[in-house]
């Protein structure tokens, strides 16, 4: 690349013949005049070759350095390229082809030197033959590492492109993370009031409902059992459950319409009892009271199912607004397991039909910023949960071995083969290519990124039984 040789200590590591003794030759030429008159001697600092100036001369040194420098207009300034000692030569390119100096040269140390133009040169190749050929055997070692410099810039600007292809990749999603966030922080602050609204109409509805029901309803005998068991919280009945109960209720009453037989289920069984033995009730129909207090009930749990779809509402807010809130800009005390559960619940849509075994360690609490975390759990998380197809099951865990945090997230789906866990790190490769799934490759090279940035390292195995676990592992605060 510039106009000397680079130093032949490299050439010679590389298994290089050995660099000949070029300034031992060059002493017993100065014997001869025409020789001894190009002997010359620079002060530290001297210029002797200018960049993009031209040349006539080619340097050997016989003692002292000089040093090869570069303008690079991108920075404004020269950058140092190369140094080079005794036996070396300067300006091999520029003498032999006539062409401008490619870098300049500078004396960095008191320097001797024979300075060679076109007619003593023709002098050395003709007299001293030794010199000559020293010279030339010089100039081929010359050419051979320039040539391996050349390819080894060639690798490393390659490398240098794709790592800067996969930063610019990071920093459009971060980008796109960061207006996604401010997006649901506005979001989660409009959900916040119209919730609070309702669950303030709410509990007024319950208090007029309860008092009126009290003045109006006091000749209907046990209405407050139906208000009681609609207002308490009761496990939800599965399709199955729901539909043995229905049958069970029909096979009792033959003429019992299948859409009463439904709302009928929904009544602890007790009740349920009650309502079909009453003793002025007809088959297929609701006795004088049996309408009144079923209406009761029903009342009582919508208001409830109100309540609580009011305060998933209000969780899920106030987890996006965790989950959205922008960066410190020092890293803070996260505890991992909060960060879990605000995950949890943003993708709900994705672990709903999960069967999801969460396990905590107190104190698993790491320095980082919260978006950081949240980001390397919720990629793995949904990546997990898109693995199994929405069905199956997702351990997460948190354990703490001194002085480290071990965060575990492990699915029961069909695994990753060997052959795809040395790429799946990689940007842009992604096994989600068709029907609804679809990936670009970013998400567990983001997350790599991430747990690198934070002194982690992330490692996949095989979960027991089949599936993928994946391990973070990060330092302890």
């Amino acid at each position: 690349m510039g106009d000397s040789s680079q130093p032949l200590e490299s050439a010679e590591r590389e298994g290089s013949p050995a660099r000949p003794d070029l300034s031992a030759l060059a002493r017993e030429a100065l014997g001869h005049p025409e020789l001894k008159a190009r002997l010359r001697d620079y002060a530290e600092g001297h210029v002797l070759l200018s960049e993009g100036q031209a040349n006539d001369s080619l340097y050997v040194i016989l003692d002292g350095r000089a040093i090869l420098r570069k303008e690079v207009p991108l920075l404004g300034h020269d950058i140092p390229v190369s140094e080079h000692g005794p036996g070396d030569l300067l300006g091999v390119n520029s003498f032999a082809t006539r062409q401008p100096s490619f870098c300049t040269a500078i004396a960095s140390a008191p320097l001797r030197c024979l300075k060679l133009n076109s007619a003593s040169f023709e002098t050395l190749i003709q007299r001293h033959p030794k010199l000559h050929q020293a010279i030339e055997s010089l100039i081929v070692a010359n050419l051979a590492n320039r040539y391996r410099s050349a390819v080894s810039l060639q690798l490393e600007l390659r490398r240098a492109n794709r790592e800067l292809r996969d930063t610019r990749n990071q920093l459009i999603h971060q980008e796109k993370l960061a207006m996604l966030g401010q997006l649901v922080a506005g979001i989660a602050h409009e959900l916040n009031n119209p919730a609070a609204a309702i669950e303030r109409q709410r509990d007024f509805l319950v208090e007029t409902l309860a008092g009126l029901f009290e003045g109006v309803l006091g000749n209907v005998p046990g209405w407050q059992s139906y208000w009681q068991a609609g207002t308490e919280k009761s496990p939800p009945l599965t399709t199955l459950e729901t539909r043995q109960r229905m049958e069970a209720l029909m096979a009792a009453d033959r003429r019992l319409p299948r859409s009463l037989a439904r709302r009928l289920a929904a009544l602890p069984q007790a009740l349920a009892d009650e309502w079909m033995g009453e003793p002025r009730r007809e088959p297929g129909r609701a006795g004088p009271m049996g309408s009144v207090r079923l209406a009761v009930f029903e009342v009582a749990r919508l208001l409830r199912s109100q309540r609580v779809g009011v305060r998933q509402i209000t969780h899920l807010v106030a987890s996006l607004r965790d989950y959205s809130r922008p960066g410190t800009e020092q890293p803070e005390r996260v505890a991992v397991g909060e960060c879990i559960e605000n995950v949890l619940v943003i993708l709900g849509n994705l672990t709903r039909n999960l069967e999801v075994e969460t396990q905590w360690q107190p104190g698993a609490v790491v320095m980082a910023k919260p978006g950081d975390v949240q980001q390397i759990l919720t990629n793995l998380i949904k990546n997990a949960a898109e693995a199994m197809g929405g069905q199956g099951k997702l351990w997460l865990r948190t354990e703490i071995e001194d002085p480290h945090v071990r965060i575990t997230v492990a699915d029961s789906g069909p695994g990753i083969p060997e052959e795809k866990r040395q790429r799946i790190f990689d940007v842009n490769y992604t096994t989600k290519t068709g029907g609804e799934q679809f990936g670009l490759g970013l998400g567990l090279s983001i997350t790599q990124g991430l747990v690198h940035k934070l002194n982690g390292r992330l490692e996949i195995s095989e979960t027991p039984g089949g599936g993928a676990t994946f391990t973070v592992i990060l330092p302890l605060a």
